[in-house]
């Protein structure tokens, strides 16, 4: 399906194998460009009702959420008040 943003919500397998990729049958969600591409996707939720309920969350939250974290470095020479050196 394209054409639109979307949340696909899927079951992971369980798998068990030697490796450090393991399956917990756990339920997720990613969220997908009108392109198909993936923007962003979840960690693992327990069961179906539990990921629906994070991304009904998240529609509902997101566009007033604030943007956190490390400020990036100011490139040398910018200014202060240039787009170099502001956040967002």
């Amino acid at each position: 399906m394209t054409g639109a943003l979307r949340f696909e919500i899927y079951r992971v397998p369980t798998v068990s194998l030697l490796s450090r990729l393991r399956g917990r049958g756990d339920w997720r969600w990613q969220f997908c460009g009108s392109d198909g591409s993936i923007v962003a996707r979840s960690g693992g939720y327990p069961s179906h009702q539990a990921c629906l309920a994070a991304v009904d969350a998240l529609r509902r939250r997101a566009s007033v959420a604030a943007i956190v974290g490390v400020d990036p470095p100011v490139e040398q020479g910018a200014e202060a008040g240039s787009p170099a050196g502001r956040t967002i």
